[in-house]
């Protein structure tokens, strides 16, 4: 058996790779993204010319050194201690009145990487 596989016009503009497509015949889905069979048995009970749809998985990837260095500067700042306001990395006391320019900071709590089980 051949799968050929018909790129659509969405496909070539936006140069999705094909390792991303994910192959399915009726509810059931063939090929992963791996390329490993989920059911073989399918073959055996798909007809000749049968349709197979090949719909596209758009997978999350990493961020780019420009948008990192944004969220890292995002992340680098100073945080008054009584009246929480985020203020710059080099400050050495608070700009606001309330809190009387206090001089209590702290850094500003940094995100816990969560791992995907």
């Amino acid at each position: 058996m051949r799968i050929i596989l018909h790129h659509s016009n969405s496909t070539k503009m936006l140069d999705i790779p094909t390792y991303n497509h994910l192959l399915s015949f009726a509810p059931d889905h063939l090929l992963t993204t791996n390329g490993m069979l989920l059911t073989p048995q399918n073959f055996q009970f798909m007809a000749p010319f049968s349709h197979v749809n090949a719909t596209v998985r758009l997978m999350g990837g990493a961020l780019s050194e420009d948008d990192r260095a944004l969220a890292a500067k995002r992340l680098n700042v100073q945080v008054c201690r009584k009246c929480y306001a985020r203020l710059s990395a080099r400050a050495e006391h608070c700009r606001k009145r309330a809190c009387g320019f206090s001089r209590k900071l702290r850094a500003k709590k940094k995100i816990r990487e969560t791992s995907k089980k």
